[in-house]
């Protein structure tokens, strides 16, 4: 660990507080009775699944109708960002955007 010193303002370096190295460390394991080693390792991350219904359903329209579903992702993303920029616009005039 990095002793950062810092000065004060007649030019005498003082350390920073002193802080327990076990508190930290004691906060960052686990609680005991965690099972940490049995998830299982897996080689890529994230690791593949299977598509949900909604997955194979949406893949099943776009390959159908590619057009229809091409124009709707743009109206979307469209409204997405109208809605974004109008509560970017609400926040800067200091009224809340929900």
């Amino acid at each position: 660990m990095q002793q950062v010193q810092t000065a004060k303002s007649d030019g005498v370096a003082v350390q920073p507080p002193h802080r327990n190295a076990d508190v930290r460390t004691a906060r960052n394991r686990p609680p005991s009775g965690w099972a940490l080693a049995k998830i299982p390792k897996r080689d890529q991350f994230p690791s593949p699944q299977p598509l949900s219904e909604q997955e194979k359903l949406l893949a099943s329209y776009i390959s159908k109708y590619p057009v229809h579903a091409a124009l709707l992702a743009e109206l979307r993303t469209e409204a997405l960002s109208r809605d974004a920029e109008e509560r970017r616009q609400l926040a800067a005039e200091g009224r809340d955007p929900q």
